[in-house]
């Protein structure tokens, strides 16, 4: 059974709510209304109810995670990070060891709060959206719990976009850094990093792409190339100037590249460069920027982004 005591502090009042069911831990929570407290004490009453006849799994949310990581991120064109991501929160959320059914917006808020303290906000944004596709499979799938705790947390705000470009001089400075000079084959990791850079600031290609890029998906004829799945999942064709086929001759076998490789090299040439507040990403903005005065604003919307398959019934 539930119970609710209002509670008088010096700013506001709020209202506890106390629930008592056989064969379970007492458990409470504090809302700023009663109807918010009735609401929360019958939905959880429910999911109780419902654990005991088998209807939902008692699972914890490190539970959660390590499952998602095991099963679902494997599936994801961003595997890895989902892994590293879903091993760091199963380690230190502070509501880990909680039962999925008894994790409230109020834990998930606080959690929130506290990483905005040490992390950036891109970085807390992109943890609760992984956070809550764990909930959301954990609720849709494996039948774990009935509610997304986090269906209603505000995320904070997307951080406004960047307009960093590279300037002429600063891509000399990182190509010499990366031991390359212009028009020769690449050999080391370095000296293809150098022509993958290049690549980007001629395609606007990401890393990703550029490392996972195969021969077959070249057709130098035709002067494009083909990305089967891109980072938003969706196929899209890449238009090839005569520089871009030159520099793709120079690595006939490919990158060989993996993306950390490239991140790895791109940052250290850079250092050594003494250049700062630039990433390898930042070489897209420069690509866009040229290509937006050669394409109008479809071409170039369907170069950037893809184009959607759509099927029809």
């Amino acid at each position: 059974m539930a119970s609710f005591e209002p509670q008088r502090g010096k700013r506001r009042s709020t209202w506890r709510a106390r629930i008592d069911l056989k064969g379970f831990p007492r458990e409470s929570a504090t809302f700023d209304t009663k109807a918010e407290a009735s609401a929360w004490a019958a939905r959880r009453e429910t999911e109780l109810r419902d654990t005991r006849r088998g209807k939902i799994i008692p699972r914890t949310v490190k539970q959660a995670l390590d499952a998602y990581a095991e099963k679902v991120a494997p599936t994801h064109k961003g595997a890895r990070w989902e892994k590293v991501r879903c091993t760091k929160l199963a380690r230190e959320l502070p509501f880990r060891a909680k039962m999925l059914a008894a994790v409230m917006r109020a834990d998930v808020a606080e959690w929130r709060d506290a990483a905005l303290l040490t992390l950036a906000p891109a970085t807390v944004r992109r943890e609760m959206g992984l956070l809550r596709q764990v909930f959301e499979v954990a609720r849709l799938e494996w039948g774990w719990l009935h509610d997304n705790p986090m269906a209603s947390v505000k995320r904070p705000p997307s951080p406004p976009a960047r307009k960093r470009l590279f300037s002429d001089d600063e891509i000399e400075r990182i190509l010499m850094a990366l031991g390359y000079e212009r028009g020769t084959p690449a050999q080391t990791a370095g000296q293809r990093v150098a022509v993958a850079f290049l690549l980007a600031l001629e395609t606007a290609m990401r890393a990703g792409e550029l490392c996972g890029l195969k021969r077959e998906d070249i057709d130098a004829p035709g002067r494009f190339l083909t990305l089967p799945r891109t980072k938003n999942g969706d196929a899209r064709q890449v238009p090839l100037s005569s520089t871009a086929l030159a520099l793709l001759e120079l690595v006939p076998k490919g990158l060989g590249l993996a993306p950390a490789t490239l991140d790895v090299h791109f940052r250290a040439a850079r250092d050594r460069a003494g250049i700062v507040g630039v990433h390898f990403h930042d070489s897209r903005a420069n690509a866009i920027t040229r290509l937006s005065r050669k394409l109008d604003v479809l071409e170039l919307a369907k170069m950037l982004i893809g184009h959607r398959r759509r099927s029809h019934k």
